[in-house]
């Protein structure tokens, strides 16, 4: 799996505190959720017991569908890069 942050943010420690706190309060907003569910189809749900995560983690969704969210974040949240 490719890295799905930008590589001039990963380059820049200054610039990777910004991308990382807008993305944490992006998963917040409940319209930017909603537009992400709308745009990709995905119902992204948290684990709510221990069972669900230990779920997730075997699976690889959680890791799925972060990179999903974090490459729509980049686009439609973010905006552009170099």
């Amino acid at each position: 799996m490719t890295n799905p942050i930008p590589r001039d943010i990963r380059d820049s420690p200054l610039l990777i505190i910004a991308w990382r706190d807008c993305l944490f309060w992006s998963v917040t907003n409940p319209a930017i959720m909603l537009a992400f569910r709308s745009d990709t189809g995905i119902d992204w749900v948290n684990a709510v017991t221990p069972l669900e995560s230990m779920v997730d983690e075997a699976t690889g969704r959680i890791h799925a569908q972060a990179a999903t969210y974090i490459r729509w974040f980049n686009s439609n949240v973010w905006g552009p890069t170099k």
